[in-house]
């Protein structure tokens, strides 16, 4: 779900917003699709920690310091800040470097915002406040479902990205 939200809402932009798809490389696609999983490093960070600090506390890294707006923020900000900045390897691929950034900052917020509206809390104002924020739409649905109902939406959305793709950009040319 972190990959393909963003994955498809960036498609859906590039389809239908973008007039000049060369300036808007699929590329762009990729990494938001990829940063949507990116603040989820953060569970590497635990086992890391629990390596050399005993009985490290998951609610005390997951979920926070990567699940928080300032850290899009500051994706944001430089993506902002960089937008004119042009690297050789990058333009070769026609990339530009404050859009990558900036859809690492789309990836990122997709997956703080399916977080909080599906599972649990996230501490989305860290580092001032280690509160917590969100929905946990899925906690309100029986115990056994709620794994099997991300699963289901999943494929679901899955199916229908392929489908639109197939009719839009008949991809099983390419195959």
């Amino acid at each position: 779900m972190h990959i393909l939200i963003p994955l498809i809402v960036i498609g859906l932009i590039r389809d239908y917003c973008i007039k000049n798809k060369k300036k808007f490389s699929l590329h762009y696609v990729l990494i938001a699709a990829i940063a949507g999983v990116l603040p989820d490093l953060d569970i590497a960070l635990f086992w890391f920690m629990n390596l050399f600090v005993k009985e490290t506390a998951w609610y005390a890294v997951h979920r926070t310091f990567t699940h928080s707006i300032f850290f899009v923020g500051s994706f944001l900000t430089i993506g902002i800040a960089t937008l004119k900045v042009n690297i050789g390897k990058l333009r070769k691929h026609k990339l530009n470097l404050g859009m990558i950034f900036i859809m690492i900052a789309v990836g990122f917020s997709s997956h703080l915002l399916l977080d909080w509206l599906l599972q649990s809390t996230i501490a989305l104002l860290w580092p001032l406040t280690t509160q917590r924020f969100g929905l946990n739409l899925l906690g309100f649905l029986p115990e056994n479902f709620q794994s099997n109902m991300l699963a289901a939406l999943e494929g679901l959305l899955l199916i229908l990205w392929l489908i639109y793709l197939e009719l839009k950009h008949k991809i099983s040319d390419f195959i």
